[in-house]
């Protein structure tokens, strides 16, 4: 059993609270894999949903802002960093302040959704000065939909094994497959991330050689 799991387990409520918040330091845990996990707790009544949901979302809240102020803190020299530059390579924070510029504050309410994107919108959101109340502000609504959602994969997707009548699964289980589909989608994002850029700097070369 994985730290993650045993913290989660013995530690519920504590677990849901922390565990997005080490993430901001580093912990490989994916922010959707606890969201999906607690909405897995919910529907086999480990945790009652108002509680949990407060929780996890105190948790994802606090782990954006930190974020946020390692940007407002260090700015660009994340992207130079050796150690740091994993964080916010040039190019991506070239094209992401190239998106604030465009979309304002607006980046942060719906990239948030966005698997893979959302670390540099939040040290981008610190190095361009956008002000901690209105990052807060913004965040917090975004966030409220993206626990929301994925709260509600994790607990339909209990229903829909249910419905199937798949029974007596174990709950890390059920996380793993819940998990394994979420790693899927993203890699399909991924994909078509890279695919789309390419052609993007295809088309760029082409028309400079043009």
């Amino acid at each position: 059993m994985s730290i993650q799991q045993d913290l989660i387990q013995q530690f519920p409520y504590s677990g849901l609270f922390i565990l997005p918040i080490l993430g901001s330091f580093g912990l490989p845990v994916p922010e959707e894999a606890i969201l999906i996990i607690c909405g897995v707790m919910i529907s086999k009544k480990v945790v009652e949903p108002v509680p949990a949901f407060l929780v996890v979302y105190s948790g994802v809240l606090i782990s954006d802002f930190i974020i946020f102020s390692l940007g407002k803190k260090y700015g660009r020299m994340l992207a130079t960093h050796k150690k740091l530059h994993w964080l916010l390579p040039p190019e991506k924070l070239a094209a992401t302040e190239a998106k604030f510029k465009k979309f304002g504050p607006y980046i942060i309410l719906f990239g948030r959704h966005l698997i893979g994107f959302r670390t540099q919108i939040f040290l981008v959101s610190g190095i361009m000065g956008i002000h901690p109340g209105t990052f807060i502000m913004t965040d917090a609504i975004a966030a409220a939909i993206t626990v929301s959602i994925m709260l509600a994969a994790g607990y339909t997707g209990v229903g829909l094994i249910r419905y199937l009548d798949i029974k007596n699964i174990p709950l890390p289980y059920i996380a793993i497959i819940l998990f394994i589909v979420l790693f899927i989608v993203y890699s399909l994002y991924r994909h078509f991330r890279r695919t789309q850029n390419r052609n993007s700097r295809r088309l760029l070369a082409e028309g400079i050689d043009g």
